[in-house]
């Protein structure tokens, strides 16, 4: 309960917040590849992308099975509420993402 309370005093933690992406990629920069991609195409979830992006600040599910990890905190202006619709492969119950939209996770505040 201690952790949940720390959780919700800070602003600035992503847990699935809907973002519009674009070919720079929100997280990471596009020409210098300082992102990473994965394509889970049957296992895409939050779960899922967060494992694969070990190491990175943030994961992303997009447009159903992409998962994009990088380092570079979101531009809050991109907030999308509402509009990441494309259910999970490997969850039915969770979002991942949509047409350049991306649902992003702050990874190291969640446990990763």
């Amino acid at each position: 309960m201690h952790l949940n309370c720390l959780y919700l005093a800070r602003n600035d933690i992503l847990d699935g917040t809907c973002f519009e992406d674009s070919k720079r990629r929100i997280i990471g920069e596009w020409n210098g590849r300082e992102y990473q991609k994965h394509d889970l195409k049957q296992e895409n979830s939050k779960e899922h992308c967060i494992a694969a992006c070990r190491g990175y600040q943030y994961a992303g599910t997009e447009h159903g099975y992409e998962c994009f990890c990088g380092n570079q905190k979101p531009d809050q202006s991109l907030k999308r509420p509402g509009e990441c619709n494309d259910i999970c492969p490997g969850n039915a119950n969770e979002k991942c993402g949509g047409n350049w939209r991306i649902n992003i996770y702050d990874t190291v505040s969640i446990g990763n």
